[in-house]
C-alpha cells in the first residue's frame, strides 16, 4: 500500500442510474461473487475430477432516502407495475474529499426486492427504503 493513499471513509457512497445520480445512498452492500465446485468421477477408479462451475453474484444492496431521485422512482415503479426495465448504472466508493476511489458497474440490472420502513409517527429515526 502506497503511502499517500487513504483510506475509504464510512458511508461515503453515491450511485448513477443511467447516467444521473438519483441521490443519498446510506449503505451499500456490493454482494459478493461465488461459483459452485463440480466433482466428477473418472471411470471405475475412486479418484475425482474438481473444477470450477457457474459463477454467481449475490444481489447489489441500497439503502436509500426517501427523497430519491425520480429515476430510481420510476425504477422501482416500473417493478411494481409489472413493467420490469433493466438499467444500468454504477455504485462509487469515496474517500474523506469524496473523491472516488473505487467504482463498481452493473449492467441489465432489474430491481427485485424493495423493503419499506415502518411508518411509525412516534419514530424519531429517518426512514430509508432497502432496494435489491
Amino acid at each position: 500500500m502506497a503511502l499517500d493513499s487513504r483510506s475509504y471513509r464510512a458511508g461515503a457512497f453515491a450511485i448513477t442510474i443511467g447516467g444521473s445520480a438519483p441521490g443519498y445512498v446510506r449503505k451499500v452492500d456490493m454482494g459478493k461473487l461465488s461459483n459452485e465446485i463440480i466433482t466428477e468421477n473418472l471411470g471405475g477408479t475412486i479418484r475425482q475430477k474438481k473444477h470450477a462451475g457457474k459463477m454467481k453474484h449475490d444481489p447489489i444492496t441500497l439503502e436509500v432516502g426517501i427523497g430519491m431521485g425520480k429515476e430510481l422512482y420510476t425504477w422501482i415503479k416500473n417493478s411494481f407495475d409489472n413493467k420490469h426495465t433493466r438499467m444500468d448504472g454504477e455504485v462509487l466508493i469515496a474517500d474523506h474529499d469524496y473523491k472516488v476511489m473505487r467504482r463498481m458497474e452493473f449492467v441489465n440490472a432489474l430491481v427485485s426486492e424493495v423493503g419499506v420502513p415502518a411508518m411509525d409517527a412516534a419514530g424519531k429515526e429517518a426512514l430509508y427504503f432497502t432496494v435489491k
